[in-house]
């Protein structure tokens, strides 16, 4: 934790620190996350029942990024299990360049751009669904952070209308819940979802927009 929060803090990451044993391989079936890292050798779980945990076809971090911070003395024992689970693995001696270029590769998301607005979406209620609003509290071309309704079931279709500033016409389409946020992580009670379908040409305005924003914020910095 100690040298990669100074790298991940930068990147607009928030983490998550486990040390449960074996607890951890339910949390990672449980909780989408963007990134793990482990700290390699661990006892308990041994890297390979974690990664049958992670990459367990149910599991909500099958298709997580996994990085291994590998001792020099254990290093080609880790590089084995490259391609066969994890995703890279770094000596843990690594110069800061040399992290943050692994970082920054693994956690290759479109970027997120403050918004705050009240989004419209069709929520599941009971043996119903019914439309109802939420807030949103940040969004990318590929998703977005919804504030409240944290009892929303993973993988649950969401269709969503959502107001752009400075836009006539509402984005349209259907997202998808990938996992509940915790106050501790981001900061708020919630979930992010992703985009599964955008109707129209409203990806295209959705782009333009995120641009626009990560431009006048870049801006505002000068």
């Amino acid at each position: 934790m100690r040298l990669l929060m100074p790298l991940l803090v930068p990147l607009g990451c928030s983490t998550e620190l486990s040390s449960e044993g074996y607890g951890v391989t339910a949390i990672v079936e449980r909780r989408q996350y963007d990134l793990v890292v482990v700290s390699f050798p661990i006892g308990e779980p041994p890297l390979p029942a974690l990664l049958k945990s992670m990459r367990w076809k149910q599991s909500a971090c099958r298709r997580t990024p996994l990085l291994v911070v590998s001792s020099r003395e254990q290093r080609q024992q880790a590089d084995e299990l490259v391609n066969r689970g994890v995703n890279r693995v770094v000596n843990r001696d690594a110069t800061d360049w040399e992290l943050d270029s692994v970082l920054r590769e693994l956690l290759a998301v479109e970027p997120r751009v403050r918004y705050t607005t009240l989004v419209k979406v069709e929520l599941p209620h009971g043996r119903r669904t019914e439309y109802t609003l939420a807030q949103l509290d940040n969004l990318s071309t590929s998703g977005m952070l919804i504030r409240g309704h944290d009892d929303v079931e993973v993988g649950a279709p969401m269709p969503f209308e959502m107001p752009l500033s400075g836009d006539p016409t509402p984005i349209r389409g259907v997202a998808e819940v990938v996992r509940p946020t915790t106050r501790e992580r981001e900061g708020l009670v919630g979930f992010a979802a992703r985009f599964v379908r955008i109707d129209g040409d409203g990806a295209d305005r959705l782009a333009r927009f995120v641009r626009q924003r990560m431009a006048d914020l870049e801006g505002s910095r000068v």
